[in-house]
């Protein structure tokens, strides 16, 4: 079972008043709660409509500030499910998508070979890095 201390302050905070794509930010600490559940369902389907207001379209929203502290308790707290999930869509609100940030817009999992030859081009024939 997991401790009430995680989402202690989750009530504290105006979200009705903040905003997101859809409007009102009000059903942002339900969807919170939601990535707390121990049910992967009810956390997956969480994440997506939490993806979906406060990123929409790569854009971030007024609540996503707001929610970010609230995502990074969710991830340090071991009894979290999905963690490395709400890592990544951290990583996403820093920086975007990885697609705006990675060469070629694939990742090395998609495109492995292309990766390795980008490692290969980034050495000085030695096999170390350069910079």
């Amino acid at each position: 079972m997991r401790s009430i201390v995680v989402l202690e302050n989750l009530d504290r905070v105006r979200w009705k008043k903040a905003r997101h794509a859809y409007g009102s930010a009000g059903d942002v600490p339900g969807l919170l709660r939601g990535l707390a559940s121990e049910d992967p369902s009810v956390r997956h389907d969480a994440l997506w409509q939490l993806q979906g207001n406060i990123f929409h379209q790569g854009n971030r929203w007024e609540a996503a500030a707001l929610a970010v502290p609230f995502l990074f308790e969710l991830v340090l707290d071991p009894a979290t499910g999905d963690r490395e999930e709400l890592v990544y869509f951290l990583v996403s609100l820093a920086f975007g998508y990885e697609s705006d940030v990675l060469p070629f817009s694939v990742t090395p999992a998609e495109d492995p070979q292309r990766w390795a030859e980008q490692e290969r081009a980034a050495d000085d024939g030695r096999g170390e890095r350069i910079g």
